[in-house]
């Protein structure tokens, strides 16, 4: 799994994004590679295909990541605020960002992320 996340990342760096895609996919779809493995190469490819999918698509796709217990929830949460942002829906942006950013397993750099974000949409930090 991990050489084949490599190979994408090769495929990508050589501007070969549907083979870099077709390869995460491949890792996903694998039942014999580790689940966490498996995620990974899933929220990967839905980056990758960007506007390949329609925002609906990828949301799904970034809610099957974003379940309670997840590795990767809370940057499957911020991925859906970002897709928030492109379909134009500030105040749900707003209130996931919020959101992450009360949660308590957040990471420093997403919780400087999530604040960013919501000063650069207008929002504001609540104090604490």
């Amino acid at each position: 799994a991990v050489l084949a996340m490599l190979l994408a990342s090769e495929e990508g760096n050589a501007d070969e994004t549907a083979a870099a895609t077709e390869t995460l996919e491949a890792v996903a779809n694998n039942n014999a590679v580790p689940l966490i493995y498996r995620q990974i190469a899933s929220f990967k490819a839905l980056i990758r295909t960007g506007g390949s999918l329609s925002i609906d698509e990828r949301r799904a796709g970034f809610q099957d990541l974003a379940t309670p217990g997840s590795a990767l929830r809370l940057l499957a949460e911020e991925q859906q605020a970002l897709l928030d942002i492109e379909a134009g829906d500030t105040a749900a942006a707003l209130a996931k960002l919020q959101a992450i950013m009360a949660d308590s397993e957040v990471t420093a750099g997403l919780r400087r992320r999530a604040s960013q974000l919501i000063v650069s949409l207008g929002g504001t930090l609540d104090a604490a």
